[in-house]
């Protein structure tokens, strides 16, 4: 969990949230085919058949699978952080190219977590990305 102020009334830290997105144009002519594709894209099986092959799940049941457990570390953690999270965190507009920070940090962290790269190395890897495209 984010750390909080004593006294500051929380009873745990708060933290921004990033997360997918899949959507239909309203001018899209083929509305029931994206549809169909998007229900089979996020589909239960689907949804943990990518994320224990690296993709992020789009369901809360695949943080909690025991196929994904086995394959990603510290669902438990992540769990939290969606439940605690600021889901309205926006960082577009404050920080230049923040879509792209946000893309190379889910690399450096989902590298940690599957074990790949130790936690130190990942934040240090996210703070050069930080600097060289954003604050560049």
């Amino acid at each position: 969990e984010a750390p909080y102020a004593v006294g500051s009334g929380l009873t745990v830290g708060k933290t921004g949230t990033v997360g997918w997105g899949l959507f239909i144009p309203s001018a899209s002519r083929n509305k029931d085919a994206a549809w169909d594709v998007i229900r089979w894209v996020t589909s239960p099986e689907n949804d943990v058949y990518m994320g224990v092959h690296g993709g992020g799940p789009f369901r809360a049941s695949t943080l909690r699978s025991k196929e994904y457990a086995a394959a990603a570390k510290a669902t438990d953690v992540i769990l939290q952080a969606i439940a605690h999270g600021a889901p309205v965190w926006n960082p577009s507009g404050t920080l230049p190219r923040a879509s792209e920070v946000i893309d190379k940090s889910v690399l450096e962290l989902t590298a940690a977590l599957s074990g790949k790269q130790s936690a130190a190395d990942a934040c240090t890897n996210m703070a050069r990305h930080i600097k060289e495209i954003a604050l560049s």
